[in-house]
């Protein structure tokens, strides 16, 4: 869920902090509402009962979020609004706590989601208050980030709040990340069909570029303004900025680069093959000395153009590098692009020779190269050598992780006995997978339940004892039930209940 990448992290050293203070005068904590009636729907109490058995705060709280997300795509609005109730209250009695900002990006999406606009804007406005105050640049802009894509999700009401989070980041004592900031704004702006806004953007983003040190941050803000200025048909605007980008990188004749500021190149190389030539977009490819982060530009470059010759440039330049493990990452790296446009058939005749080149990886490395080898192999539906190819796997985990997504593609094509087989077999190798053994249980129980068998699904789960995914199982069993607006399996249910029941009865 992408507005918890943040939150997670933080929230978890945050909880360990108040788990151990001992103030008096501290409030007590919110009694749930799922142990006094107050939410009525049994899935989502069975859900909440589950998550109660987590012993670390900050994950049972994501895992009660998860459930509200549930239960408001389900129409379940009462009690949405009684559990998102709960979860702010939780959250006022720790305003002071270093998750307080990532936590309630996180909360007012659910307000949005419930139509509590109002809420949502008033949140938000604390927020932005709050953030501005923080040291560190980088933390403010991924703050600042969440804002704006709330705020334009929100829609007009938050508009107003929209213009001052834009106010705010520029004040950013960091350059590159304020005019990275004004320049993905600029582009969010256009895709909400906002131009006004997105043409002012646009001058504040150029405005900021002149304050940027590196060559290749230029070049790559500048290739992202051409292509704004594309999308609002703006031919000549687009040709000047995506001229300017080239000519940043065309005046560095001594080039000692990271690899991050090659990787800057090849995303300028992307961005003018949009916008400006063919062949200005590969004379700047051109100019980046990684010969794996070439040969990954000049595929995208290829796959967007639709050129076989600068395709097999690519490959080319991916087999030509001396490094055995960096040329097959690489060239694995290009069959998946491959296989995200569609061309299944090119990488089918390519997994032979990758197959092969496994043997001049070193051994200590070789689960690495293998397990992608086996996950190309399902990419293009190929299940039997994938299976195969699991086989020599040595790490439980990544082996079982094949064998049950083999297992499920199996199903989707109607072929049940096999896909059981296959989960069968992963079951077994789960109670030797020592520290592993509840994340494979929890995997097979996703492959139960994405098949529609229940009752294997929850045979499963009521065999993970780790209280997180037994609990992340149930909650997903309550919305495979809801999401199908059907009533819940009782035997599945009282499965999993006989679970509860019983490590209930036990503590």
């Amino acid at each position: 869920m992408k507005s918890f990448r943040i939150f997670y992290t933080l929230l978890a050293a945050a909880f360990f902090l108040i788990s151990c203070e001992s103030s008096p005068k501290a409030k007590p904590s919110p009694v749930p509402p799922h142990t006094d009636g107050r939410i009525k729907s049994g899935p989502l109490v069975f859900a909440l009962r589950a998550a109660d058995r987590i012993p670390d705060p900050a994950r049972r709280l994501s895992l009660y979020d998860r459930i509200l997300e549930i239960a408001t795509s389900a129409g379940l609005t009462a009690d949405a609004v009684t559990l998102l109730a709960y979860i702010s209250e939780v959250l006022e009695l720790h305003n002071a706590a270093l998750w307080f900002e990532e936590y309630s990006t996180a909360l007012t999406r659910r307000y949005i989601n419930l139509g509590m606009l109002k809420e949502a804007a008033v949140l938000l406005g604390e927020k932005l208050l709050r953030i501005t105050q923080l040291e560190n640049d980088m933390r403010k802009r991924l703050l600042f980030e969440e804002i704006i894509d709330i705020c334009l999700a929100g829609g007009e009401n938050f508009l107003s709040l929209l213009r001052q989070t834009i106010d705010a980041a520029l004040i950013l004592d960091d350059p590159v990340i304020k005019t990275e900031i004004l320049a993905q704004s600029a582009a969010r702006f256009f895709s909400r069909g906002l131009l006004k806004d997105t043409q002012d953007l646009l001058q504040l983003t150029l405005s900021q570029i002149g304050s940027m040190e590196s060559p290749w941050d230029q070049a790559e803000i500048y290739s992202r303004i051409a292509l704004v200025y594309q999308g609002l048909k703006n031919e000549r605007r687009a040709k000047e900025y995506s001229g300017r980008a080239a000519a940043e990188i065309d005046a560095m004749q001594v080039i000692v680069r990271t690899q991050e500021e090659a990787a800057k190149v090849g995303r300028t190389a992307e961005n003018l093959l949009r916008v400006s030539s063919a062949d200005t977009a590969l004379r700047v490819a051109m100019t980046i000395e990684y010969p794996w982060i070439l040969a990954e530009t000049l595929c995208r470059m290829a796959l967007y153009a639709k050129d076989e010759q600068l395709l097999d440039r690519a490959y080319e330049t991916a087999a030509a590098i001396a490094n055995n493990a960096r040329r097959l990452s690489t060239l694995f790296q290009l069959d998946f692009l491959l296989v995200e446009a569609g061309r299944i058939k090119d990488v089918q005749n390519s997994l032979p020779l990758r197959d092969a080149e496994l043997t001049m990886i070193p051994a200590l490395a070789v689960d690495s190269y293998t397990s992608r080898l086996a996950r190309l192999y399902l990419s293009v539906g190929d299940t039997d050598p994938a299976v195969k190819t699991a086989s020599k796997i040595r790490d439980a985990y990544s082996r079982t992780s094949i064998l049950i997504s083999a297992a499920k593609l199996q199903m989707e094509k109607g072929r049940t006995e096999e896909g059981r087989a296959l989960l069968s077999e992963s079951g077994a190798l789960a109670q030797m997978a020592g520290q592993s053994r509840d994340r494979i249980l929890q995997d097979i129980f996703s492959a139960y339940l994405a098949a529609g068998n229940t009752q294997e699904a929850a045979a499963t789960a009521a065999g993970i004892s780790e209280p997180y995914s037994f609990a992340a199982a149930a909650t997903d069993l309550v919305r495979y039930f809801l999401a199908k607006n059907e009533e819940p399996d009782p035997d599945a249910l009282l499965t999993l209940e006989n679970v509860l029941t019983r490590d209930t009865g036990a503590q």
